[in-house]
């Protein structure tokens, strides 16, 4: 599948202590932009041949609110058009501070699925956030509830919320909201001191310890990180961009339409590159042959290509994780290809494996494969999310 990410304003609202997001008050994305964006998309499709036509589009920043309901009034139905002969889906990821009745209906027409940015209950979102951010944040789910649009969370788990996790796990269950996460990383600019994010140590060991709070407790709501990891094993290749080689798989266009890798690099072209991040513009008209020709491209081509060259090649895990996030990897000044959270993930992938084989081998698959007569009957709580 296609993901084209819509960055149509940098700015955002809120003030989060651990942020490595673009927070700038500047134009936002206008209706011409938006155009090429789609001109461009709909080249990539044809040059790669994609028969399956699938493309999700998700709205980005800063926070994409601030662009307006007028924004979304013509990107929306815009889209819609351009895209008629395909299958597309749409995502935006939001504090939701902006939301507003009329952009509920208007979501809800085009059915717009909502990420919203959430690190647990009050007295956690507002340490690591900003105060008077969890209940802003909670009074637009309601909203969103009540237009009955899909909405789940995005919890950043830091060095602070990571001791608190079983508070974090309750929360969204109380709540019945369904979550992803992803722990805090480093700024690429080394400006500020980083006091939020997780070691990797740290990171594998909230790793298991929510897992196995997911698979003892069946919570009644979904954990994607958590379902895609064992998706991934039964898989045998990464089911979520940390562990692909995403690279050309998404684009993330800025409001003055540069093209990015990912949105992660949006306005951090001073940090590292000496070429910067932005790969070029849509209203260049550029193809895929001027993408890839660009010198950060490059790079990036050059770290998938190694990492299994890397000593990463022996891994055992090599096809779960391809090495995982290049942005990682370059927040934390890794010379290494691999990210630098590998211990993290060796960890989980390791005991997701064990513990599928533990339920394939136990006494109830054992003794009804006996009764059956047949091969191992596969029940358990992990290899039926396995199965999904």
């Amino acid at each position: 599948m296609h993901n084209l990410i819509l960055v149509p304003s940098l700015f955002c609202p809120a003030n989060c202590q651990y942020c490595f997001g673009p927070d700038k008050d500047t134009a936002s994305m206008d209706i011409n932009t938006i155009e090429y964006a789609l001109d461009l998309a709909l080249r990539l499709i044809e040059e790669r041949n994609d028969s399956s036509r699938r493309i999700r589009i998700i709205f980005h920043g800063g926070e994409p609110l601030s662009a307006g309901i007028s924004f979304f009034k013509q990107a929306l139905p815009q889209i819609a058009r351009r895209f008629q002969d395909s299958i597309v889906e749409f995502s935006l990821q939001s504090n939701l501070w902006l939301l507003t009745e009329g952009m509920c209906q208007l979501f809800a027409e085009y059915g717009v699925g909502l990420g919203v940015s959430l690190d647990g209950p009050e007295e956690i979102t507002d340490v690591q956030r900003c105060k008077g951010y969890f209940q802003k944040t909670m009074n637009a789910i309601n909203m969103a509830r009540r237009h009955d649009i899909p909405t789940a969370c995005l919890a950043t788990f830091t060095r602070y919320s990571a001791k608190h996790m079983n508070k974090v796990y309750d929360f969204f269950v109380q709540e019945g909201l369904d979550f992803n996460f992803h722990q805090a990383v480093a700024l690429l600019n080394k400006e500020k001191e980083d006091l939020w994010s997780l070691h990797p140590e740290e990171y594998g060991e909230l790793l298991v310890n929510l897992f196995e709070r997911y698979i003892e407790q069946p919570p009644g709501i979904k954990i994607d990180t958590l379902d895609s990891l064992c998706q991934s094993v039964a898989a045998g290749r990464g089911c979520i961009c940390t562990f692909s080689d995403c690279l050309g798989d998404f684009f993330a266009i800025a409001p003055d339409g540069g093209i990015y890798p990912c949105q992660r690099f949006i306005a951090q072209e001073d940090s590292i590159s000496g070429n910067g991040f932005c790969l070029g513009n849509v209203h260049d008209c550029l193809d895929i042959f001027d993408l890839k020709s660009h010198p950060f491209w490059q790079q990036l081509k050059q770290r998938q290509d190694v990492i299994t060259d890397d000593d990463c090649s022996n891994c055992t895990y090599l096809s779960l994780c391809r090495g995982g996030c290049v942005y990682n990897t370059l927040s934390m000044g890794n010379k290494s290809p691999k990210d630098p959270y590998c211990p993290a993930y060796k960890r989980i992938y390791g005991h997701i494996i064990d513990r599928a084989m533990s339920e394939v081998f136990s006494e109830e698959n054992l003794s009804l494969a006996v009764k059956e007569g047949g091969g191992l009957i596969k029940k358990g709580r992990l290899l039926e999310l396995m199965r999904q």
